[in-house]
C-alpha cells in the first residue's frame, strides 16, 4: 500500500455488524482505487471487530484500529490522527456509496467537495455548482441550512486544511456541525456535484430522546455552533432558527430558564431568530419558552 494515497476514508464503527459489510463492500467496489480505508472500531461488543479484521487481512489498503469505546467523535479523531491521504472522507458504518463516488477527486482543485446524497427525507443541494471565494457568502446564505452543510459525511476535505481541527469529544450532539463550520472558515473554494451519491441510512432512534441534554450543556453546544456560524460573516435565517429550535427542544423537558435565556450567546441567537418578527410574535415566542422552561 502506498504511504501517501490520494484518499483516506474514515469509518467510525460501533456495534455495526448488521451494516458494516455493505459499507466496506461499497468502498472496495469503487472504480477509483487510490485510497486507504481506516476502520475505527470504537469498542464494539458484537461481531464488528472480527469482521473488520477479516477485511484487513484480505486487502492491504485497509487498516483497523481497535480502541476503548469513547464515542463517534473520538473514533473520527483517531482516523484523522492516522490519515495519510491528500483528501479525507468520512463514511458512517450504516451507510454506503455508489461505485463512482471517490472519482470526484481525480482533477479537483477546490478546498471542499460536496457530493450528492441519496436520502429523500432531507433538504439538500441539487444543483451542480462551482463556488469561489467571492461567491462563498452567497452560497452559505442560500444553502447553509441543508443537510449536506450540517454533517461531516457527503464531503471531501483537504487534509492540509484540516491540520489540527478535531471533533469535540465532550459533545454527543452538534459536534459534527461544529466541525464542518470550523472547516468552512478555512475554505476558499468548493464544488457541488450530484453525479455521485452518498447513500444515507436513516437511524430509527428517536433523536430528541436519544440526545437529550441538560440546559447548560445544550446552551454551551448551541453557543459554540452559533459562534462558528457568525465567524463566517453571513446571515441564513433558516439555519439560525434550526439550531436554536433544535437545542431548545433537546433540553426543554428538564430545562432551566436561567441557564438557557440568560446565556449571553443564546440570548444573542434569540435576537437573531426573532429580529424579523413584530413585537407580538416576539412576546408569544418568549412566553412559549417561559412556559416550557419553568
Amino acid at each position: 500500500m502506498r504511504n501517501n494515497p490520494k484518499l483516506s476514508i474514515i469509518i467510525p464503527i460501533y456495534n455495526a455488524e448488521q451494516f458494516i459489510r455493505r459499507c466496506i463492500d461499497s468502498i472496495l467496489e469503487q472504480t477509483y482505487t487510490d485510497f486507504e480505508l481506516l476502520l475505527i472500531d470504537d469498542g464494539s461488543t458484537d461481531d464488528s471487530s472480527r469482521i473488520c479484521d477479516v477485511y484487513s487481512e484480505n486487502d492491504s489498503r485497509i487498516k483497523v484500529f481497535h480502541k476503548k469505546n469513547g464515542g463517534v467523535s473520538s473514533a473520527r479523531n483517531v482516523g484523522l490522527d492516522n490519515a495519510n491521504g491528500e483528501w479525507i472522507v468520512f463514511i458512517d458504518s450504516d451507510d454506503a456509496i455508489n461505485n463512482q463516488y471517490l472519482s470526484v477527486t481525480k482533477k479537483a482543485t477546490v478546498d471542499l467537495i460536496l457530493t450528492g446524497c441519496d436520502y429523500s427525507g432531507a433538504t439538500y443541494i441539487k444543483d451542480k455548482i462551482k463556488i469561489t471565494d467571492s461567491t462563498l457568502s452567497h452560497f452559505y446564505e442560500n444553502y447553509l441550512q441543508t443537510l449536506q452543510m450540517r454533517v461531516p459525511w457527503a464531503k471531501f476535505y483537504k487534509r492540509s486544511l484540516i491540520e489540527n481541527l478535531r471533533f469535540n469529544e465532550s459533545y454527543k450532539v452538534g459536534e459534527d456541525t461544529l466541525f464542518v463550520l470550523s472547516y468552512l472558515r478555512r475554505v476558499k473554494s468548493m464544488s457541488v456535484t450530484n453525479n455521485t451519491s452518498y447513500i444515507y441510512t436513516l437511524n430509527t432512534d428517536f433523536f430528541f430522546s436519544k440526545y437529550a441534554l441538560d440546559t447548560k450543556m445544550a446552551a454551551k453546544i448551541c453557543g459554540d455552533i452559533f459562534n462558528a456560524y457568525t465567524a463566517l460573516n453571513v446571515r441564513n435565517r433558516i439555519f439560525e432558527k434550526f439550531i436554536y429550535n433544535t437545542f431548545f427542544e433537546l433540553c426543554s423537558k428538564n430545562a432551566s430558564l436561567y441557564n438557557w435565556y440568560f446565556n449571553a450567546r443564546i440570548f444573542k441567537l434569540h435576537l437573531y431568530v426573532s429580529d424579523n418578527y413584530d413585537w407580538r410574535y416576539r412576546l408569544s415566542y418568549f412566553k412559549k419558552g417561559l412556559k416550557t422552561l419553568i
